[in-house]
């Protein structure tokens, strides 16, 4: 029995079931039961953690979420983890927790992930089979990968300052798991066995104030978002020195000397500072109170010799020092001097011209013309070396600003200069040295290197090449190019080229042409012309096929055979090529304008072919392939067997004839074998085999125990990648008995007799 229930509200029924017969009896209630009505789907899972947009260095995160309030527990969590937001299949992964508190939080740790972003998502199920919603959806990032070391920027690596307020940069790392921390740590111990200071930073700088003096030492490392620690930076360092340095003693000239030198050495003693280098400062003024300066300059070494030079006066002069920190400390003491006399000025080289050539062996040089109230004469130095020791030419008396050599001078280089003398015998710098070449002799013609006499070329610019012609004066070149050997009216004509080598820029036409070049030295001569000759040929030959293979085609070699002609040079290759393959060479060629050639392709199997043929010429123009198409069937081969029934008794032989027939071009070598024959029996082909259309005898040999019968025999033909078989009927019987046996000697005395009676009857009738 039973009763159906419809419309149960929601919540917990309890029922119980009794009985009454016909007669009216009412029996026991049966046990209460219980039932739950739940339709009620369970609320969205609240995700707890990771936070959306965490990063984590953990490839096995936990993920958590605060359980849902459920009247039908156990309730069971399906987790979704995706790296896409969409969470198509397959999913990365899935999982169910059950779970029966309705409070509190549930979790599932994770099995390991790549890196990368990952979308997770939690609903729930109770246990009366109602499915949720989807909780929101979070992501988070794994980031295993530490970060790149930072590069430190600023102040530079090794500085000296004086500066007690720092900020020391660096650049900033490229991480996906943001923001990023950076630590610095400062000691100063290049070891960093200690840290004078260390701290996490978000920025990429940091001021450091008040610094101690000392050499200071520093570096970085990063820590992105997920926990991971990169490697530390280089270790720069940086040294602070506020402390400046001691005042210098003035050494020389003494205090209040009187010089004749405008361009003194000024000397001092030198400096011993923590931050080396020390530069000095020196001011020279025409009053002890330097409102008149006249020299100030910054130099490196403990000395400096005062330029330009002084006019005569009383000079005062002072030096103070700084240190690579920057400190500056103070002057020194004051100190004078007296220039007493002006030196003449400087003659300036006029000619001959620096660094020209003449034919002339004994020049005239002149130079400025140079005054002085106390008079004012010149020295004169000539030698084939810059450093004058001793001169070939020396005059130290001369009184005008120009002088012939009395002295012929040799071919070569020669540097001269010159000298002021005043009247009382103060002497001016020496002039610039200048230099001039004496050549008289003419240089020899270039040897030609390319193109060789002759060459043919497919370059229409081409690059015209001799050997350098060594000159003392130096050489350039002058280049003719003409389609004449007279070169009466050239195309190409360049003068003073500098380099052994000239590019002829405008295209040339085809065809024979001349060209020459000479040197040109320094001095004006030029040597003989040197010539030669070449063939400009940018046309490629023409390729004509005179005879292809007809198409399709069952033979297996393709013959062809064309014409290559080229109107300037001589054709000195053809090649060809089947399908894209590699270029093969035609043999037989000679090389002529135009060329015949033939050349076969063996062994070409069934197919589709293209066959493009080329040629070159002695230019090296190569002509654009022609090509010619043609399917190859390969042909076939059929066999034959005459007679198609043979008889042979036991112990004796038997022959049939095999016919081998080409089909549609056939060639390929085809080989005969025989199966089905008796016990006992032997056979030989010949040939066994050949190439088609061709015969063979196949002989069979019996022998006494070859049984007797009827055999089907088969004969298989077998040749490129083709078999064909056919049969014959071979019958072997047994030979008849033998008859009585003969007395071979009574044969013989009858023949005896008759050949006696033979002979009397002779006699008698003789």
């Amino acid at each position: 029995p039973s009763v159906t229930v419809s419309d149960i509200p929601t919540g917990t029924w309890c029922w119980k079931v009794k009985a009454m017969d016909n007669a009216g009896n009412e029996g026991p209630w049966s046990d209460v039961w219980s039932v739950k009505v739940d339709n009620v789907p369970p609320a969205a899972p609240v995700l707890v953690s990771p936070a959306d947009w965490e990063n984590t260095n953990d490839n096995t995160p936990t993920l958590v979420w605060q359980n849902v309030d459920e009247n039908s527990p156990p309730v069971a969590y399906i987790i979704e983890v995706d790296n896409e937001n969409t969470f198509s299949s397959p999913l990365v992964w899935t999982g169910t927790v059950e779970n029966w508190n309705t409070s509190g939080t549930s979790s599932i740790t994770l099995p390991p992930l790549a890196d990368g972003v990952y979308y997770w998502r939690v609903r729930a199920g109770d246990n009366a089979g109602n499915t949720g919603s989807w909780s929101a959806v979070r992501k988070f990032r794994i980031d295993t990968v530490p970060p790149a070391k930072p590069a430190l920027l600023s102040p530079p690596n090794g500085l000296n300052t004086n500066l007690t307020t720092l900020t020391l940069s660096w650049s900033a790392v490229s991480e996906n798991s943001l923001p990023v921390l950076y630590y610095i740590s400062i000691s100063d111990n290049s070891a960093f066995p200690y840290e004078n200071a260390g701290m996490w930073l978000e920025n990429t700088s940091i001021t450091v104030p008040d610094i101690p003096n000392g050499t200071w030492y520093w570096k970085v490392k990063a820590m992105d978002n997920a926990g991971n620690e990169g490697p530390w930076s280089d270790v720069w360092s940086v040294k602070v020195d506020n402390v400046p340095p001691a005042a210098p003693a003035l050494i020389s000239p003494a205090d209040g000397e009187n010089i004749t030198d405008n361009t003194p050495v000024l000397r001092w003693s030198a400096l011993t500072e923590n931050s080396p280098p020390v530069s000095y400062r020196v001011q020279v003024a025409r009053d002890s109170a330097f409102t008149d300066v006249v020299r100030d300059v910054w130099v490196t070494e403990n000395s400096w010799e005062v330029t330009p030079a002084l006019p005569d006066n009383v000079y005062y002069w002072k030096v103070m020092a700084r240190d690579n920190a920057g400190n500056e400390g103070p002057w020194s003491d004051v100190w004078s001097f007296r220039v007493l006399a002006t030196r003449p000025a400087i003659p300036t080289l006029l000619s001959p011209a620096n660094g020209s050539w003449t034919e002339d062996n004994r020049p005239t040089l002149r130079w400025t013309a140079v005054s002085d109230p106390t008079g004012i004469r010149y020295v004169l130095q000539v030698d084939n070396d810059n450093a004058f020791s001793p001169p070939v030419y020396e005059n130290d008396n001369l009184t005008e600003n120009s002088h012939r050599l009395p002295v012929a001078l040799r071919e070569g280089v020669y540097y001269w200069r010159v000298k002021a003398v005043s009247g009382i015998g103060l002497q001016s710098d020496w002039s610039e040295v200048w230099t001039f070449g004496v050549d008289n002799s003419i240089p020899s013609p270039p040897v030609i290197v390319s193109p060789a006499a002759g060459e043919n070329l497919n370059d229409n610019r081409p690059l015209l090449v001799w050997q350098r012609v060594v000159d003392p004066s130096g050489v350039r070149y002058d280049v003719q190019v003409d389609n004449d050997n007279d070169f009466s009216s050239p195309a190409v004509w360049e003068n003073l080229i500098e380099n052994e080598n000239f590019r002829i820029t405008a295209g040339l036409p085809d065809g024979t042409w001349y060209w020459r070049v000479r040197a040109v030295d320094g001095a004006g001569h030029a040597s003989n012309w040197s010539s030669s000759w070449f063939v400009i040929d940018t046309v490629p030959p023409t390729v004509t096929l005179t005879q292809t293979p007809q198409s399709p085609t069952g033979q297996t070699t393709l013959t062809y055979a064309g014409t290559a002609t080229d109107a300037t040079t001589n054709v000195v290759l053809v090649e060809y090529r089947v399908n894209q393959g590699n270029w093969i060479s035609v043999t037989g060629i000679t090389p002529a304008k135009t060329v015949s050639f033939t050349f076969t392709i063996e062994n070409v199997a069934p197919g589709q072919y293209t066959v493009e043929v080329r040629a070159k010429d002695s230019a090296g123009n190569v002509s654009a392939p022609i090509s010619h198409s043609v399917t190859v069937t390969g042909g076939d081969f059929t066999i034959s067997i005459s007679p198609e029934n043979v008889s042979v008794k036991q112990g004796e032989n038997v022959q049939v004839t095999v016919t081998i027939t080409a089909v549609g071009g056939f060639s390929q070598q085809v080989t005969l074998s025989v199966s089905g024959l008796p016990g006992g029996t032997t056979y030989t082909f010949s040939p066994q085999s050949g190439t088609p259309t061709f015969t063979s005898t196949l002989t069979i040999s019996t022998g006494p125990a070859t049984e007797p019968g009827t055999y089907t025999v088969t004969v298989t033909a077998t040749g490129g990648g083709k078999t064909h078989t056919q049969t014959f009927t071979l019958t072997v019987t047994v030979p008849p008995a033998p008859g009585p046996a003969i007395s071979w000697v009574l044969v013989g005395a009858i023949v005896a007799a008759i050949v006696v009676i033979v002979i009397i009857l002779k006699f008698v009738l003789w």
